[in-house]
């Protein structure tokens, strides 16, 4: 009953947290709320004609290139494992070997900080490449590069309300949602400064690290009741 206790009192927090980050996020995007020292208006632009590159390898998959994934080591990126805000490996991950990669990728190959965004089901999550290692991009999942723009904040733009909304209403199908560059094309996004992009990227990412943590607090305290329940009846 006591871990029954913590485990309730952080879903609390962890909703909590979340429903601030929400309502943040809805005041700064509308300018409603600003850091001090900024006051420049922010400018209207079309939104994928922010990004130098854009990755789209949707429905490419090795059987296509007459191969097979190698069982190798390098992690391969479905709209399975982008997450709204993170990358889950353990979601269904396909590891692909180098010779696999090399047919797959080269001229492509992702960089840290580019943004993954998932184009169908499930529609809209978004997450950024961590690191330089070699990733596969596979399925569902297109990649965003810029190089003027400030990524987290660009990460934070297309999780918000705002924009899921227009995203979700130029989409199509029936048993599952989804969107093309077409229709992205007539998306709009506001955009300020560099330096008021990456304060307001660099804020909501330690409020995603705090949801981070609190999400892994709670599987704790969930692992742990599980062990201790099956140790006791034993």
């Amino acid at each position: 009953s006591l871990i029954d206790q913590n485990i309730t009192l952080s879903e609390q927090k962890l909703k909590l947290i979340t429903r601030k980050k929400q309502s943040l996020m809805q005041k700064i995007f509308k300018q409603e709320l600003r850091f001090p020292g900024f006051t420049d208006k922010w400018e209207k632009v079309n939104f994928l004609s922010i990004f130098d590159k854009i990755i789209d390898f949707r429905g490419k998959t090795p059987k296509k290139l007459g191969m097979e994934w190698g069982n190798g080591n390098i992690v391969a990126l479905s709209a399975l494992n982008v997450k709204q805000g993170y990358i889950d490996v353990s979601s269904d991950t396909h590891l692909a070997s180098d010779k696999l990669y090399n047919k797959w990728m080269t001229g492509n190959e992702l960089q840290k900080n580019d943004i993954l965004f998932t184009m169908e089901a499930p529609l809209g999550n978004v997450a950024l490449i961590p690191d330089n290692n070699k990733y596969i991009l596979s399925q569902r999942v297109i990649a965003l590069r810029s190089l003027q723009e400030n990524s987290l904040f660009l990460k934070q733009v297309m999780m918000s309300y705002l924009f899921q909304t227009k995203i979700k209403a130029l989409s199509s199908g029936t048993t599952a949602q989804g969107i093309n560059q077409k229709n992205l094309k007539q998306v709009s996004i506001t955009l300020p400064s560099l330096p008021e992009q990456e304060k307001i990227g660099n804020f909501f990412s330690l409020l995603d690290r705090l949801i981070e943590l609190q999400e892994q607090k709670i599987t704790l305290l969930k692992q742990q009741k599980q062990g201790l329940l099956q140790q006791m009846m034993i």
